[in-house]
This record gives structure tokens, C-alpha cells and sequence, in this order.
């Protein structure tokens, strides 16, 4: 099992740039968008709080999780937002959810530190976007 945690970057000057209903709905799209790279019939995306997520990934390895984890992020691309992301995994990281929720987290903020739009997981992780003609 795998975790996800997804923080929308510079949140707080989007929603003072753009005003708090367009902050309402920046985050129902990405709500939507989470749940259709978590797209598996296990696969559970949800709002974590605030502007964070949570996308929980069962029966998948470090590499899965790190794909899905690419995946969200461009995805956010597409939405005019950027996201930083936190991945741990069942029995690498910690066997309990508690452990789980602590390295993931302690791996979404060093995102953050490292310049945002970023996905870590065991290192930081972040090939080019492919855009398509």
C-alpha cells in the first residue's frame, strides 16, 4: 500500500490573486482530477484538509506509487496549478498508518523546500513534462 500527500502550491496567493470562489473551485477540479489518476477501483482520492489531498493506493510498490504521484502532478499542470507531493509505502516507510502519514508528510514539506512541483518519495523525483503535439 502506498501514500499520497498532495499540497496545491502557493495556495493562499491564488486565492488572493483570484478571489475565494475561484480557490473553491481550483480545488473541486483538482478533487476531480486526483480521482481520475487514482483511478483503479481501489484507489481512494480525497480532500485531506485545507488545499491538501490524499490519494491512499492499495496493492502498490514504491515504483506504482511514484508513477501515480508523476501522474497527479502533471495532471495539476493541466489546471494552471502546481503540486508538491509526499509518497510512503507500506513496509519501506512504516507498517503502521500513522508511520505513513509522518514520512509522507515529512516528504511533501521537503518538496516544498526543494522549489515545489516536485514528487518525493525516497528522493526527489521530476521528469520533464511531456506535452503532446
Amino acid at each position: 500500500m502506498a501514500l499520497l500527500l498532495i499540497d496545491v502550491d502557493h495556495f493562499k496567493r491564488y486565492n488572493d490573486v483570484n478571489g475565494h470562489q475561484q480557490g473553491d473551485k481550483l480545488l473541486a477540479a483538482l478533487g476531480r482530477t486526483l480521482h481520475q489518476v487514482a483511478s483503479r477501483q481501489d484507489d481512494v482520492a480525497a480532500r485531506y484538509g485545507g488545499e491538501e489531498f490524499a490519494i491512499v493506493l492499495p496493492r502498490t510498490d514504491y515504483d506504482g506509487a511514484m508513477l501515480v504521484a508523476e501522474r497527479a502532478r502533471c495532471a495539476a499542470l493541466t489546471l494552471d496549478c502546481t503540486v508538491s507531493i509526499g509518497v510512503s509505502c507500506y513496509r519501506l516507510d512504516g507498517t503502521t498508518p500513522e508511520e505513513l502519514i509522518c514520512v509522507a508528510d515529512k516528504r511533501l514539506y521537503r518538496a516544498k523546500k526543494n522549489g515545489r512541483n516536485k514528487v518525493v518519495g525516497q528522493s526527489v523525483y521530476q521528469v520533464p513534462t511531456i506535452r503532446s503535439a
